[in-house]
């Protein structure tokens, strides 16, 4: 398998988890479900802006590590950033519970402020997916795993569509 078809799948598995969430729910709960959940998910992308620089930090500091053929230098550094990042999503959590509703009533208008408990199901997801594991694609691609990589783009994608049928079962 060459590397540019594992980067092909990526790019298709990323790109289709976009929308493929958005499509779900609204074939299956309708539109206004769909809208509650598209506005529910914009605002729980928040753990993966703040994920996504961090990440981008380490990788100066984790490609001599993961090349110096002492792997666990590695490990080490990735552990104590996830868990940093860990900590501070789940206090972000803790802190946007209460206020989610009226957050979102005053972003998208009081007709949205029915998506709190979407936004906290995808805010918990986005959490896991960005705030741990936005280390693992890149981890996995340098040290020339690139089916690994492949599939933790198809874990996240099968991820987000969970989270869109849980929601249109609510």
């Amino acid at each position: 398998r060459s590397a540019s078809g594992h980067a092909i799948a990526r790019n298709l598995l990323a790109n289709a988890g976009n929308n493929v969430d958005v499509v779900l729910l609204g074939s299956f709960a309708g539109a206004e479900a769909a809208g509650l959940y598209r506005a529910a998910r914009t605002l729980a992308g928040a753990p993966l802006r703040i994920a996504a620089p961090a990440w981008v930090a380490l990788r100066p500091r984790l490609l001599p590590a993961l090349h110096s053929g002492n792997p666990r230098a590695a490990v080490q550094m990735i552990a104590r950033v996830g868990a940093a990042l860990l900590l501070l999503s789940l206090v972000l959590l803790v802190l946007l519970s209460p206020i989610a509703k009226p957050l979102i009533a005053l972003v998208y208008g009081p007709d949205f402020a029915t998506a709190r408990l979407p936004f906290m199901i995808l805010f918990a997801a986005a959490l896991l997916t960005g705030a741990v594991t936005g280390w693992l694609s890149f981890a996995a691609v340098l040290s020339q795993r690139k089916a690994t990589a492949t599939a933790v783009y198809a874990l996240q994608l099968l991820l987000l569509v969970a989270c869109a049928l849980i929601i249109a079962a609510m």
